[in-house]
């Protein structure tokens, strides 16, 4: 059930999401300004493999900042210079909050909600498919190596988006047909609800509209045959094998 936030309810629940991010974290908001608690946490999620994306308006971001963003092998930062959205998603839950992820906020009367997967799916889905559309939005993330204070003349730049570490099975997908957080099985792309649906006329290449292992819609683009978009495909084989 969906959870009111005071603004020491979203440092709660934003440390949350960050700390159980299984397969992906996504991070939504305007000004970033890293405290030392939660670059504890993204450190963590960074070393156990997480794909962290961040939304921004990189323009804003200090050169400190961006040195310290650079350093994380697995964390891809994304520049919207519109940007006003805050949230803070993983395959389980959500924080949508007036809170930006600025050290300096954490002092400031702010108020969020807490979304669970399961227990609020629709509101979680739209939300979550909402962030996925502000990624896309986005582009190409930014390389922050070359713009850092520790690039030196006559050398390469470190680059902030290396190789990222051997791929690890997700543990959490989306159902195909109405795009409800469900668990990761390429072979059960449904949510129990729609599988329910599915089983009235078992055909395992009806078109549905949503990527099992992304959330990505894409209308009649995917079936219990062919669940998933390529990327998350390709990326769910090299698990496979690693």
């Amino acid at each position: 059930m969906a959870r009111f936030l005071t603004t020491k309810g979203s440092l709660f629940e934003i440390e949350n999401v960050i700390q159980r991010a299984g397969r992906r974290l996504t991070i939504i908001t305007p000004f970033v300004q890293v405290s030392d608690d939660f670059a504890r946490r993204l450190r963590d999620a960074d070393e156990q493999g997480v794909e962290i994306r961040l939304v921004c308006r990189v323009g804003d971001l200090a050169e400190k900042q961006k040195a310290a963003l650079a350093a994380y092998r697995n964390l891809s930062v994304y520049d919207d210079p519109k940007l006003h959205a805050k949230c803070f998603v993983n395959d389980d839950g959500l924080v949508l909050s007036s809170l930006n992820f600025y050290q300096a906020s954490e002092q400031n009367n702010e108020m969020g909600v807490y979304l669970d997967a399961r227990d609020d799916r629709e509101a979680y889905a739209e939300a979550a498919r909402e962030a996925e559309s502000i990624v896309r939005a986005a582009g190409s993330p930014v390389d922050l190596g070359s713009k850092g204070p520790r690039a030196k003349q006559g050398r390469k730049p470190r680059q902030a988006y290396v190789a990222k570490s051997a791929p690890t099975p997700p543990t959490s997908g989306f159902c195909i047909r109405c795009g409800t957080g469900t668990d990761y099985n390429p072979t059960k792309p449904y949510c129990s609800n729609c599988f329910r649906q599915w089983l009235r006329f078992k055909n395992p290449t009806y078109a549905d509209d949503r990527c099992h292992g992304c959330g990505t819609e894409d209308a009649k683009a995917f079936s219990l045959e062919k669940p998933e978009c390529y990327p998350c495909y390709k990326r769910s084989a090299k698990a496979a094998v690693a």
